[in-house]
């Protein structure tokens, strides 16, 4: 068994502070029995703590969690921190995701809680930012497929919520994200076949659609005329 750091992460008013995802390798058949997870350190890495509470375990395990692909930390508040937690069937050479999820945590890394409603458990998901314009909007991202091309997802309530943000994008893995720092409105996805962007603009339902083109759609309650 191996424990292999993934994404770092700094506290935005401490240097010393660290948070650590990471990957857990299994050698050989058997329940994994090093802890994994997230660890935090207050040291500038010197030492590190365990700091999975609240975040899913891999079956008969109980230091054991689930991989840690991705986290994010909020651009003012050091206390809130976002990550992945995900099981890949990588041990058996698959390397397919069969389960991945996005925690909370609002206590510095303390205890995490489950936070990804409406994205698919099945997702692989590897990316995590926060608008640091405005905290509230967080943007995750993974593995696509036909039904959900490109697989990223928006969340203007910290976590709480997520809708998908994807047309337009192919069905490939997007890995990496990023604001542009002058426009947040401005996002960049790396996909398996290049990098796509996406200028957001006002859509009060989040379906996807501009108000202002959905302003100008004919209305069932009003024919003839706009809603």
């Amino acid at each position: 068994q191996s424990v292999t750091p993934v994404p770092i992460v700094m506290s935005p008013t401490d240097s010393n502070t660290l948070y650590v995802g990471t990957f857990l390798s299994l050698q050989s058949g058997g329940s994994p029995t090093l802890a994994s997870g997230v660890f935090k350190s207050t040291d500038a890495g010197a030492t590190w703590v365990h700091s999975s509470t609240g975040l899913p375990r891999f079956a008969g395990s109980t230091d054991s969690a689930l991989d840690v692909l991705a986290l994010a930390i909020h651009p003012a508040d050091p206390n809130v921190l976002w990550a992945t937690a995900s099981f890949t069937a990588h041990y058996f050479g698959l390397g397919v995701p069969l389960v991945s999820y996005i925690y909370k945590s609002t206590d510095a890394g303390a205890t995490w809680v489950r936070s990804d409603s409406g994205i698919p458990p099945g997702l692989d998901l590897r990316a995590l930012i926060v608008d640091p314009s405005n905290p509230l909007n967080v943007y995750a991202s993974g593995a696509g497929s036909e039904a959900n091309p490109g697989a990223v997802y928006r969340s203007a309530d910290g976590g709480a919520t997520w809708v998908s943000i994807s047309v337009g994008l192919p069905a490939d893995a997007a890995t990496v994200l990023a604001l542009d720092p002058v426009d947040t409105t401005r996002l960049h996805a790396g996909t398996n076949t290049g990098v796509w962007s996406l200028r957001q603009i006002p859509d009060a339902d989040a379906d996807g659609a501009p108000n202002a083109i959905e302003n100008n759609a004919p209305s069932s309650s009003c024919p003839g005329g706009t809603v």
